[in-house]
């Protein structure tokens, strides 16, 4: 529930102006107190922007914040590739179900293929726990990943919290899942 005015496009398009009092006001705060850079309003404008301009950008936006949250999607663009270089720690969210896993498996020969290691890349387990999930064991087997975090299911309330705007704390205090992200956080700080 972030409208901004501003996307990733117009950060680039003023690059060389680009100071930390322009950047402020590109980016959209959540009343939790976190900035966003939307990605561009038309998606065909997401295929003009080059990986010096990508990486340009991120490594700006690394000089102003202790933290960043690059959502790259699932598909492994040019734009997608420069921001996982850049990349301290790559976590790749997967659900225990087949074409999630088989996705996941695809993903991390991608990234042994770019020279990411165990030490940048850690698999997610979302929805863990969830009805007919494959075991645990069994994906950590066929990854040849250790997971670094399972997130348990509770499909209900973040369907309402999306639903209404709001973070999921915001709807339910105390849900198991509330404090998986939490210690994930703390996993990654």
């Amino acid at each position: 529930d972030v409208l901004s005015r501003y996307t990733v496009m117009d950060v680039i398009e003023n690059f060389e102006r680009l100071d930390s009092k322009l950047l402020e006001h590109s980016l959209a705060k959540h009343k939790s107190g976190l900035y966003v850079l939307p990605c561009p309003q038309q998606a065909e404008e997401s295929e003009f922007i080059t990986s010096k301009q990508a990486t340009d950008v991120f490594q700006f936006l690394k000089g102003v914040f202790r933290y960043l949250v690059a959502d790259v999607g699932h598909e492994f663009t040019k734009v997608a590739i420069a921001y996982l270089d850049l990349a301290d720690t790559i976590l790749l969210v997967t659900t225990p179900d087949v074409p999630s896993l088989s996705n996941a498996r695809s993903a991390l020969d991608i990234f042994k293929r770019l020279g990411y290691g165990p030490e940048k890349v850690k698999v997610v387990l979302n929805r863990w726990r969830m009805k007919g999930e494959i075991d645990s064991s069994v994906i950590q087997k066929n990854l040849s990943l250790e997971l670094f975090s399972r997130l348990p299911d509770d499909w209900l309330n973040c369907l309402a919290a999306a639903n209404q705007g709001k973070v999921l704390v915001e709807v339910t205090k105390n849900s198991e899942l509330g404090k998986g992200i939490e210690k994930l956080a703390f996993l990654i700080t």
